[in-house]
């Protein structure tokens, strides 16, 4: 995603789905959901956009990585904007 920072704004700014992926936070007393854009990438525009990051209580947040793929990760489902008319 190097150079594609812009894409990550979008997944991180403006998602069109939120998960609580199962996968365990890396530090105690965080929480880690996947935020998602559908098109955010040029070159991969039928992909998902796909931001993992960590919540903590403290409001001290980090993204922990970004990747394209086909579909949102496996989760709990938090938020899915639906598509305007």
């Amino acid at each position: 995603m190097r150079g594609n920072e812009r894409c990550l704004k979008y997944a991180i700014f403006d998602p069109e789905i939120v998960v609580q992926t199962p996968h365990k936070a890396r530090y105690a007393n965080r929480e880690r959901r996947s935020l998602c854009k559908l098109g955010a990438h040029p070159q991969h525009s039928a992909l998902f956009v796909t931001v993992p990051i960590e919540y903590g209580a403290d409001g001290n947040n980090f993204v922990v990585t970004a990747h394209v793929g086909p579909l949102p990760p496996n989760g709990d489902l938090i938020y899915v904007r639906l598509p305007s008319r």
